[in-house]
């Protein structure tokens, strides 16, 4: 059978391709959002959608998603973990920028809250991330697939970043940022990467494909 072999990353190589992966995502995540290749469609209100509020104060757990994703890629140090998660969000993000390119959705913002200081962050937050790229939520997705590399932390650390992944994924509600479709979207798209990346070998080297036989 076809197997595809990854490289490792090494500790010494870590931060280079956290960066690196950091700004291409940026990059390729903005373009996408200021030039989709078709019209962006908007995707069915439902109930549950309609009847979640809108809660502002939740935008602090909302941003911070990035802080949760990294924090978790600090605490791997073995390399087969950290190499597994890393290459799990590599495969979400390829999986959820090809829906991104050929079914482009946009989510119809609310208002933005008349309250000190909440206004201001909102204003700043929808200048830099348009509401498109909706379907299916990077930010859920991203979210749990550090989640799933959580199960070797002790379990104080473990529950409670279990918790504050899904209160980030319920965040993604309460903000309005996302539909309750993309919410389950990203769940599917984090159960495919978990899928991929557990019947990839790792081995030290570059990328190869080998064929492999029983």
């Amino acid at each position: 059978m076809l197997k595809l072999t990854l490289p490792l990353i090494k500790q010494r190589d870590r931060t280079r391709v956290m960066i690196w992966g950091a700004l291409i995502f940026a990059l390729v995540y903005i373009g996408l959002g200021v030039c989709p290749l078709g019209e962006p469609s908007y995707l069915p209100l439902t109930s549950m959608d309609r009847a979640v509020p809108l809660l502002p104060w939740t935008l602090v757990i909302y941003l911070s998603d990035y802080v949760f994703i990294l924090f978790v890629l600090l605490q791997l140090k073995r390399l087969e973990d950290f190499s597994s998660a890393y290459y799990r969000m590599i495969a979400g993000i390829m999986m959820s920028f090809a829906v991104f390119l050929i079914f482009p959705t946009v989510y119809p913002r609310p208002v933005v809250p008349a309250e000190p200081v909440w206004s201001d962050v909102f204003s700043f937050l929808h200048f830099l991330d348009q509401p498109t790229n909706c379907f299916p939520s990077l930010h859920v997705s991203m979210t749990l697939i550090a989640a799933a590399s959580l199960p070797g932390f002790r379990p104080s650390l473990r529950w409670g970043g279990y918790l504050w992944a899904a209160a980030i994924c319920l965040s993604t509600l309460t903000t309005k940022q996302h539909y309750v479709l993309d919410v389950l979207g990203g769940m599917f798209v984090t159960m495919a990467s978990v899928w991929l990346v557990a019947r990839v070998r790792f081995a030290a080297g570059s990328f190869v494909t080998s064929k492999e036989r029983r």
